[in-house]
């Protein structure tokens, strides 16, 4: 299998560093682009997380992704989120080191383009501070429908932090621009703990300011009938090329 990966990415025609910016915002799928070579982009956002389980509970998460090319099909990123919730406290509570390879560049009739992205979420700090180091992966397509936009499958695999129990999961996103300046995106999402399924959806949209910055807002909800949860979202997406 190595040896025919090896042979596959050798062989592959990669894209170019994309002449607008591509984020992972708004949202909660991954697509398959990379930045780029010696491209530096940072994804970061504000969101207001509620909770009505028994009594309503907020927490504000300022959430930031931070990403480097190393070259067309390879880049390397880290991601770092500082939550303050009303009951629990504050601290780091998604601090992540990681990377994505570029599989497949573009899109090509019924072949979609493909990614694989790996990430380990550290033990953070403060009040939400982890006992063990995980691992985070996603494998994502990206399939192109024409003048109706893409649709965007994300296969997701990770582990609890209560002993390390495997976690799989899905996300289903379809994006369509307006224009060349506005998208809108809508998508599901699910994540089975190995008793049940969990799902919500979100929506929002994007408008790209310039080819180097981008604006977003989004929000969702649980679409579980025993636990009501909701996001808003606020986000801006920005490169520089350090070549």
């Amino acid at each position: 299998m190595i040896f025919i990966l090896t042979i596959f990415l050798s062989t592959t025609s990669w894209a170019q560093t994309s002449p607008n910016i591509t984020s992972g915002r708004p949202g909660v799928s991954i697509g398959t682009e990379v930045v780029g070579t010696q491209v530096f982009q940072v994804q970061s956002g504000v969101t207001l997380n509620r909770y009505s389980e028994s009594n309503k509970t907020d927490d504000w998460v300022s959430d930031n992704f931070l990403r480097y090319g190393l070259d067309e099909r390879f880049e390397v990123s880290t991601n770092i989120n500082y939550r303050i919730h009303e009951r629990i406290g504050s601290g780091i509570d998604n601090l992540m080191i990681g990377g994505r390879v570029n599989l497949i560049a573009e899109a090509d009739g019924w072949i979609p383009s493909l990614a694989f992205q790996t990430r380990w979420k550290m033990k953070g700090s403060g009040d939400f501070k982890n006992e063990e180091i995980r691992p985070e992966n996603i494998l994502s397509s990206i399939h192109n429908i024409g003048r109706a936009g893409i649709i965007n499958l994300n296969l997701t695999h990770s582990y609890s932090g209560d002993g390390g129990h495997p976690i799989y999961g899905y996300i289903a996103n379809w994006t369509m621009a307006l224009d060349d300046k506005w998208s809108v995106f809508l998508e599901e999402y699910a994540q089975h703990d190995g008793e049940q399924w969990s799902h919500a959806w979100d929506t929002g949209a994007a408008y790209l300011v310039h080819k180097d910055l981008q604006l977003d807002f989004s929000f969702g909800y649980d679409l579980e009938s025993g636990y009501n949860s909701s996001f808003y979202s606020l986000g801006v997406s920005w490169r520089t090329s350090l070549i």
